[in-house]
């Protein structure tokens, strides 16, 4: 980690286990796809994880994956630490608002939610007041949300020797390529994600 890391060790395994569950997700959904886990402090952020692509070919499938992916590290501060830390939420550029915005713009303009008419151009700074100015709506979110936390849950489950020991390769080296993840989780594809809503 580097002498320059003053947090506390509680900290540091939360952050461990928060990133570990995005990479663990993320190697299981697409291994090619992830290139890199870090739970070095940068600016605000405690600890990352980069993969590359985003949200596929935009089917209702791929949405629940990303969703999945996002929302892993609280998933695995739940599932290891018992509750979620404000790190798993937070500001604008927390991964709880890029799923709420992910939720948000497949109900209200990519056509993926109940109602075929086009709601709103979803924005980072528009959320929140969309979701306010209709209810319905902001239940759709939020079951798309709850149900993503639920599937990224039994995932880590399944396989938590990975996410535990993806967790103890971080707090020993700070950061790990894709391919690192990769071998720690064993090489070969350890499943298929299928999201049930």
């Amino acid at each position: 980690m580097g002498a320059t890391d003053d947090r506390t060790r509680a900290v540091r395994t939360r952050v461990a286990f928060h990133e570990a569950g995005h990479a663990l997700i993320a190697a299981i959904q697409d291994p090619k796809s992830l290139m890199s886990v870090s739970m070095v402090p940068t600016g605000n952020l405690y600890g990352s994880t980069s993969w590359s692509g985003d949200i596929g070919e935009g089917t209702e499938a791929d949405v629940e994956a990303l969703l999945e992916r996002v929302l892993a590290g609280r998933a695995a501060e739940e599932i290891v630490l018992g509750c979620p830390s404000g790190g798993a939420g937070g500001s604008s550029g927390s991964d709880l608002a890029f799923a709420t915005l992910i939720a948000a713009s497949a109900e209200c303009s990519w056509g993926l939610g109940p109602r075929l008419s086009w709601l709103a151009d979803v924005m980072p700074d528009s959320v929140a007041t969309t979701l306010a100015s209709h209810p319905g709506v902001a239940q759709r979110v939020e079951n798309r949300l709850q149900a993503a936390l639920e599937a990224a849950k039994r995932t880590l489950i399944t396989h938590r020797s990975a996410l535990d020991a993806i967790a103890d390769a971080l707090l020993r080296r700070g950061v790990l390529g894709g391919d690192e993840v990769w071998e720690i989780v064993g090489g070969k594809r350890i499943s298929t994600l299928k999201v049930v809503l």
